[in-house]
């Protein structure tokens, strides 16, 4: 501690996913062949480095598997959207389309740099319209740092 040069443990939490039981982080890509391949090659690099905080002490490592198709449920019938991304609007328009919703801010930092911080609805929000949402700058670090807030919608009852 800085006023008293006392020594104290230091703590940090850790996420443990339960391989065992399909647990783990995923994503769904609709992609061409050749951006395909270099994203499995993007996906091996960051599964050898880390993702996420303390990388440097071995945390956030992991293997990338792949499945070729995903069945995704949808409501066959049903007037809302319901989003499985975080979602940033474009515009008061889109916004406006939110039926049922939760917001979030999101910030982070890149190494020195405070990331710009963002209102996103969550995933699991509602619309009553389906909304495209929009990608934004929230820092430079020597090249642009980018937040994702394009939405990822299915229809819903």
């Amino acid at each position: 501690d800085r006023i008293s040069s006392a020594s104290s443990l230091y703590f940090i939490g850790e996420v443990l996913f339960d391989k065992k039981r399909d647990c783990g982080l995923y994503f769904l890509v609709d992609s061409d062949l050749e951006n395909w391949e270099k994203l499995q090659r993007v996906m091996l690099h960051l599964g050898e480095t880390g993702i996420g905080g303390e990388r440097s002490s071995g945390y956030g490592r992991f293997t990338p598997s792949y499945v070729d198709t995903f069945p995704l449920p949808t409501a066959e019938t049903g007037d809302k959207y319901l989003t499985l991304s975080l979602l940033l609007p474009s515009g008061k328009e889109e916004a406006q389309q939110a039926y049922s919703y939760r917001i979030i801010k999101r910030g982070g930092w890149s190494k020195d740099t405070l990331h710009k911080q963002v209102y996103m609805f969550t995933e699991g929000s509602v619309f009553s319209a389906p909304v495209e949402g929009k990608t934004v700058i929230v820092a430079d670090v020597g090249h642009p740092v980018y937040r994702y807030g394009r939405s990822f919608m299915v229809k819903a009852r």
